[in-house]
């Protein structure tokens, strides 16, 4: 069997699995998947990782893009005229790469001011507008965790700090022991 035609069924096997298991959603999945998200997506669509073999296939550069695998009915995406199978590349010019960057993306945009989601149908690039029902999710606001991910690294490096702290003990304390196990050989030696 060629190599282009096992490419071609391996990514056939996959949109069929991906389209099964977006059949299969447990009921709590996307609270599985956000647990401090509640209710349903603020675009009504799914979207999952891709492979440089999927990218390739739909026409997407390397290394960007989520593929959706299911848009609701009646949704904002459904309305703006995205389609499974669709690739989106980019929301409001930030590359998406992974299904969460997607969702930080959408949740923390303002009600009712649509978004402009770039991707790729039919290996064409295209842009689409699309206005997320609800409200934004400040949790999920990129500057709250641009914030969170700073507290972070100066916890770290505090967190560092007192460990080499810690550590510069142990090793003056594991000093005293070797030189007292020392003494007391040396001590052991002269009595002998």
């Amino acid at each position: 069997m060629s190599l282009r035609r096992t490419t071609t069924l391996l990514l056939a096997l996959g949109l069929v699995l991906a389209a099964a298991v977006a059949r299969a959603k447990p009921p709590d999945a996307h609270q599985a998947m956000w647990p401090f998200w509640e209710g349903p997506g603020r675009l009504g669509i799914q979207v999952q990782r891709m492979t440089d073999d999927l990218r390739s296939y739909f026409g997407a550069p390397r290394g960007q893009g989520v593929l959706v695998v299911k848009v609701e009915p009646d949704s904002p995406a459904a309305e703006a005229g995205i389609q499974t199978g669709d690739v989106i590349l980019k929301s409001n010019g930030d590359l998406i790469v992974e299904p969460h960057h997607l969702g930080f993306s959408v949740a923390g945009a303002p009600a009712e001011v649509s978004i402009e989601l770039e991707i790729v149908r039919g290996k064409k690039t295209r842009k689409i507008d699309v206005v997320p029902r609800g409200e934004p999710n400040p949790a999920l606001d990129p500057e709250t965790w641009r914030e969170l991910r700073e507290q972070m690294r100066r916890g770290i490096r505090k967190g560092s700090d007192e460990l080499l702290k810690r550590l510069e003990e142990i090793e003056r304390r594991l000093r005293q022991l070797e030189q007292q196990m020392e003494d007391t050989q040396a001590h052991e030696r002269e009595r002998t």
